[in-house]
């Protein structure tokens, strides 16, 4: 009898140590949580709804505990994403896959949106029972103003490339007409002063005057050879 009582007395100590680190686990856990301010990690249960609530939470989309918890975690969503029923979509995903990753525009208690990526993870008990989900979730919104900036940057400069090139093209296009409407008619004054010239009967101001003709209408040539 006095061995069966050492057994159970040194079971009960070993059950209440077990205990005690179990409930020192929790709370290492729960300081944890409380104290990562760039995150925000909350419990939801099998409804959807918010069952744990920590300050990063709280600092990044704006509710209190007090206010949060009992509520569907689909208040975070667009009205628009809360038709599609979005945030369903996530928890079945989660149930048959163990997680559902997310990126996407959310709404802030006072309305205002912000971007974020985040993970929903079902937790299961031993047996493999679903019980609930945990998500994380981080606001990147800086990130994704500087991404879509920078795209329109990007599609800015492809804008004014295309612009140019397509300027450049143009202006291609006029200095070759301009180059050939130019030059043809000079031509023509240069072939035909030419001819002319070497005629049989051409003497004194005519001949003086074809070979003004034909100096002029070389220069004036080299002049728009130059201007090209």
């Amino acid at each position: 009898a006095r061995r069966r009582q050492y057994e159970v007395r040194e079971h009960l100590i070993q059950w209440e140590n077990a205990q005690r680190e179990i409930r020192a686990a929790a709370m290492r856990f729960r300081l944890l949580v409380e104290n990562v301010p760039e995150y925000a990690i909350f419990m939801v249960d099998l409804g959807g709804r918010v069952a744990t609530w920590n300050n990063g939470a709280q600092d990044m989309l704006g509710y209190t505990a007090q206010e949060i918890l009992g509520m569907s975690a689909a208040v975070f969503f667009s009205a628009e994403d809360r038709a599609a029923a979005l945030f369903d979509h996530e928890m079945e995903v989660a149930s048959s896959t163990g997680r559902a990753t997310s990126t996407g525009w959310r709404v802030r208690k006072d309305g205002g949106p912000l971007f974020v990526e985040g993970i929903l993870t079902a937790v299961r008990d031993e047996d493999g029972t679903l019980l609930g989900f945990s998500k994380l979730m981080k606001d990147i919104t800086e990130r994704r103003r500087f991404e879509v900036e920078r795209e329109q940057l990007l599609q800015s400069e492809r804008t004014a490339r295309t612009e140019a090139e397509r300027s450049g093209r143009m202006k291609d296009e006029f200095l070759a007409m301009l180059s050939h409407e130019l030059r043809t008619p000079l031509s023509a004054i240069l072939g035909w002063s030419q001819v002319l010239r070497r005629g049989k009967q051409v003497s004194g101001e005519l001949a003086n005057g074809l070979s003004v003709i034909e100096r002029n209408a070389r220069a004036q040539a080299q002049i728009i050879e130059d201007l090209l």
